[in-house]
């Protein structure tokens, strides 16, 4: 006999806490001097990015006109495809 997927209404779940004999759920915590190589990632991104510029590249004009420009050239070629289907 298969077994329903979803358990019916009004029966509680089962727990399922493990067993004395289980695996434990997390791996061992180890202190801030462990050189892993997680830590050794974050230090390598905190250093490259130490270095990285703090203005934008780009201006809010110059992303204003790239905006316009792109949302018009969008639109005439929107137009221009319209016309020539009529």
């Amino acid at each position: 006999m298969v077994r329903p997927l979803v358990r019916p209404v009004g029966q509680p779940a089962e727990p399922r806490i493990p067993g004395p004999s289980a695996a434990p759920l997390a791996a061992p915590v180890h202190g801030p001097s462990d050189d892993g190589p997680a830590r050794r990632l974050q230090q390598e991104l905190e250093r490259a990015l130490v270095g990285a510029p703090a203005e934008p590249r780009w201006s809010a004009r110059r992303s204003l006109a790239l905006i316009v420009a792109t949302n018009a050239l969008l639109w005439l070629a929107l137009l221009w495809g319209l016309r020539a289907l009529f």
